[in-house]
């Protein structure tokens, strides 16, 4: 049986005991997935919480921030009498993600493991898709939980006056090829900061390929502000390029339709033996989704573009929307009724 990303999750009542991986951020969101955990009565056994060594500015107020919910985290950590561990990674180096993950993939035992995707760099999420296609993960169940912003700041405005430190290219797989470029697919997984697209695309701009837009249950503004800010490269995409990119609304949710749509860009790529480019700029969901077809399907042709931030403003977002969970059991298993979405 192979396993695939669901949002269809066993409910949180029958985990048992349980292991919770994130990420310390200044977004608030970073323990939304903790706290609703803590609420449900689920059973902690370990908590494990990355630091990134990134930059936000104001720096005094990124430090603040990122104190309070580290130490948030510590008091849940003391609450459920749970081994508290912190570890610091790189943020864009997958290989050290890659490294740590796989050592905790070892000693879980006779718990499930709860990865929160929420604040991880885009570039880890990929990672991560790779580490759970490939690894055998010691763990009774493995989920993963995602909880988006209640809004967000202009990210545009940010990209513009902070920059970029590099523009990483890289495969998704261990190695890929790079041959017959004029007939090369895209996957654009469209966010807030066109600026960014528009760096990675200056960098490889693909012939054609499939332009995704996130939508939020019940928050059309956030898909508007997307639609908004990536208005001219949507413009670029579907009228200026030599083929018209194909270009979907996908619920973050949805993340079988995101494999299904990859899928068939995997195809037209197959057909010309040409490479397939990812560009992760939006919902996280999404990008795990993609990257896992990509693997899966492609993996000797599949790459990955991606702006490194020079920083990050801590207007970034604000506050805790809601809280989705989604399975990485086998893609066969009988589901039982999903929590999803669940408000925190």
């Amino acid at each position: 049986m192979t396993s695939a990303i669901s949002s269809v999750p066993p409910p949180i009542s029958t985990l048992g005991e349980a292991t919770w991986l994130g990420v310390n951020s200044f977004e608030r969101r970073c323990v939304g997935s903790l706290e609703y955990l803590a609420r449900s009565g689920v059973a902690l056994r370990g908590v494990h919480l990355l630091e990134y060594p990134t930059r936000g500015f104001p720096e005094v107020i990124d430090r603040q921030l990122r104190r309070a919910h580290r130490d948030l985290v510590k008091a849940s950590t003391h609450a459920a009498n749970a081994q508290f561990e912190t570890a610091t990674v790189e943020a864009y180096a997958s290989a050290q993600f890659e490294d740590y993950f796989s050592t905790l993939a070892e000693t879980l035992g006779s718990t499930a493991l709860i990865i929160d995707i929420s604040c991880m760099t885009k570039i880890h999420v990929v990672a991560l898709s790779t580490a759970l296609a490939t690894l055998e993960i010691n763990a009774t169940q493995t989920l993963l939980a995602y909880t988006s912003p209640r809004s967000y700041g202009n990210l545009n405005r940010s990209s513009s006056e902070i920059g970029w430190s590099d523009v990483l290219i890289a495969p998704i797989g261990t190695t890929a090829r790079m041959r017959n470029e004029s007939n090369s697919r895209g996957v654009i997984i469209a966010g807030h900061e066109s600026e960014r697209l528009w760096a990675a695309l200056n960098e490889v701009e693909p012939a054609s390929g499939l332009l995704a837009l996130g939508s939020t249950p019940g928050r059309p503004d956030i898909t508007r502000l997307s639609e908004k800010v990536n208005r001219r490269v949507i413009s670029h995409m579907t009228l200026a390029t030599e083929a018209p990119w194909s270009r979907r609304v996908v619920d973050i949710a949805d993340v079988a339709l995101m494999r299904q749509l990859v899928r068939t860009e995997i195809a037209e790529a197959a057909k010309h033996e040409a490479p397939l480019i990812l560009y992760p700029f939006g919902p996280k969901t999404l990008i795990y989704a993609a990257g896992e077809a990509l693997l899966r399907g492609y993996p000797n042709d599949s790459w990955f573009v991606y702006p490194v931030p020079a920083g990050y403003h801590v207007s970034y977002s604000e506050g805790i929307g809601q809280t989705y969970w989604f399975s990485t059991a086998p893609a066969d298993m009988a589901r039982e009724p999903s929590l999803l979405p669940t408000a925190t």
